[in-house]
């Protein structure tokens, strides 16, 4: 029969914990949680505390570690055996999984497969499982607070041709996982070079800018807005078709095709000064194009020239 037991509520009011002796030589723990309405993965996401205990032929036993558990049910941590030892464990997807009604399962963690259920609050959650030799396993997981990130530098101004930059990560909590990456532009892309002990490095790349303006972007780097403003290209003419024109005494209309780059490079096409017999008759535009031209009848014996 069950003793009379002393239990504690927890101050959210979602969690019992209670303990007593059968014997002299037998203890008991049993824990209660109070379940919510619904839960999701996100409320598995995050930073944890577990606290493991065993009873059986495999004890005395114990671990305890911080983890991170990701949106697809992977993990990581860093656990200390009851033996002094200390271990880094990950799992792959799907290692953690939650139902609706809040029964996690955790599996693929050696042999073992436990089963769990997380309070109301989404705060705690208590799983049970045995070991293959008859060993039972309690493990009390408590959520950490939230690491908090911070980026060095916060700007950086990139070239028209495109170049990356280094960022510099900082996160402040337990075991904190990599960074979220989320350009905000198409033209800015990121990686994770380097991430360990809650510091690391991201790789921000812009790619060319096809245009004369200038531009700006982001990049949501856990919370935190990098921006990357890059310079846009130098306006330039690159061919004239034809480049030079020998025209005839009686003068005329004649025309000349051009290509600039970018192409949103507005330009302006204006005889020289001297060139008073020349008059350019489409004078400006944006891109590439055409140039209308006119020439005076030349009433002199000697040839002249002029530029547009």
């Amino acid at each position: 029969d069950m003793p009379t037991a002393q239990c504690r509520m927890d101050i959210s009011k979602t969690v019992i914990v209670c303990t007593d002796t059968w014997d002299t030589c037998t203890a008991f723990m049993l824990t209660m949680v109070k379940k919510g309405d619904a839960y999701t993965i996100d409320d598995l996401t995050g930073s944890w505390f577990v606290n493991a205990l065993a009873s059986g032929p495999g004890s005395p036993w114990w671990e305890r570690g911080p983890v991170t558990i990701r949106s697809d049910g992977s993990f990581t941590g860093k656990i200390e055996d009851y033996d002094g030892t200390t271990s880094n464990m990950s799992g792959g997807a799907g290692t953690f999984s939650i139902s609706s009604d809040g029964i996690i399962n955790i599996s693929g963690v050696g042999d073992d497969e436990f089963r769990c259920a997380m309070n109301s609050a989404k705060t705690v959650f208590i799983c049970t499982g045995t070991w293959q030799d008859g060993t039972t396993e309690m493990k009390i997981v408590t959520r950490l607070p939230p690491c908090t990130y911070s980026i060095n530098p916060l700007i950086k101004t990139m070239k028209a041709n495109g170049g990356s930059a280094t960022v510099k990560v900082t996160a402040e909590g337990t075991n904190c996982a990599q960074p979220s990456l989320s350009p905000g532009e198409d033209w800015i892309s990121a990686s994770i070079t380097k991430w360990s002990k809650n510091k690391g490095s991201i790789k921000v790349t812009a790619i060319g800018n096809n245009s004369s303006v200038s531009r700006d972007g982001s990049l949501i780097i856990e919370g935190n807005t990098f921006t990357v403003t890059q310079k846009g290209q130098k306006c330039t003419i690159k061919g004239l078709t034809p480049k030079s024109f020998a025209g005839p005494s009686s003068g005329g209309d004649y025309s000349f095709a051009f290509t600039v780059y970018p192409e949103d490079c507005a330009w302006t096409a204006t005889p020289n000064v001297t060139s008073t017999f020349l008059h350019a008759t489409a004078g400006s535009g944006e891109g590439s194009g055409n140039v209308d031209y006119s020439i005076d009848p030349n009433t002199e014996t000697k040839s002249r020239s002029g530029k547009i």
